[in-house]
């Protein structure tokens, strides 16, 4: 089974002005991210604005993804949807389209309230395409399903022939390790908290997939360094410029600020989609002003 490790960046969906999807920023984003020296890219997930997107416009982007990605990068399409058939629909388009991987957060309007239900919703997604690895999306802040993954794992290895792990972003790091032991490292943990990414690293992460990626992939690839030489004191110092970045992501929500973040770096994303609101110019220019004096690189031309 597929077993990811490195940075993986959850991607923006790029927009026109006038709200329709943008195809042709694809191409340079990828080749943008490969320089990047990212291992992998996450289409269609939270970043990616997902749950505002059409079924055939998502399908439409994991066509224009997969072209882009193929032989220079790996290629995770979210197919998770709150309809199950339109999942599976997904699941089986992007088998198509040759994915490398597949993953899928579960269903949040209903919610899902035990392992058992969760275990039979994964298992439906990963059927409809059995020769692509299956990740479940654990986000619990999204779907309120806070259920122990420990025991996920184990009944989703007894039942889901393609499942291949978890991207798991939350911040229970005890229950992070205790999965990625369960029966010697069977499975493949991604690690979904950019700002623990240190104390990942610490509990074993071999691979993470993050929004903030898109932007600050070498401070992650100077934490990942300075850990890997023990250099502790560099990997913290690191983890707080990027925490402090994070900040801004905060104050200002997540997909606008990754969108005036990635325009900084030369990737004109475009606009956001409703309920997601863009940013003024005025907005993005004074964090701007405050993100150079984090992360120097932001002010270098790409």
């Amino acid at each position: 089974m597929l077993k990811l490790s490195g940075l993986i960046t959850a991607t923006a969906t790029p927009f026109k002005e006038n709200g329709e999807i943008n195809t042709a920023v694809i191409p340079e984003y990828i080749d943008y991210l490969v320089a990047e020296r990212l291992s992998g890219v996450f289409t269609c997930g939270t970043t990616g604005e997902s749950s505002s997107l059409t079924v055939e416009e998502r399908k439409c982007l994991g066509e224009y993804f997969a072209r882009a990605t193929e032989g220079k990068i790996r290629h995770i399409i979210h197919v998770g949807h709150n309809s199950i058939k339109s999942a599976c629909e997904l699941a089986e388009h992007a088998q198509s389209v040759k994915a490398d991987a597949i993953s899928a957060v579960c269903p949040s309007y209903f919610k899902v309230t035990n392992i058992s239900s969760l275990v039979a919703c994964c298992r439906e997604i990963a059927a409809a395409a059995p020769a692509t690895p299956f990740y479940y999306y654990h986000i619990p802040s999204f779907t309120s399903a806070n259920l122990p993954m420990v025991e996920f794992v184990a009944e989703a290895g007894k039942s889901i022939p393609n499942f291949a792990g978890i991207k798991f972003t939350h911040f229970d790091l005890m229950e992070f390790q205790l999965c990625q032991d369960y029966q010697g490292g069977k499975y493949n943990m991604l690690f979904g908290r950019d700002e623990y990414y240190l104390g990942a690293l610490a509990f074993g992460a071999v691979g993470a997939v993050g929004s903030t990626y898109n932007y600050m992939a070498p401070l992650f690839h100077g934490i990942r360094d300075a850990f890997d030489q023990n250099d502790f004191v560099k990997a913290r110092e690191l983890q707080l410029r990027v925490n402090k970045i994070i900040c801004f992501l905060v104050k200002h929500g997540g997909m606008p600020t990754t969108k005036a973040f990635l325009r900084m770096r030369g990737i004109d994303t475009g606009p956001c989609r409703l309920p997601n609101e863009t940013l003024s110019r005025d907005v993005e220019q004074e964090i701007y002003k405050a993100a150079v004096e984090i992360f120097p690189e932001f002010s270098k031309p790409i």
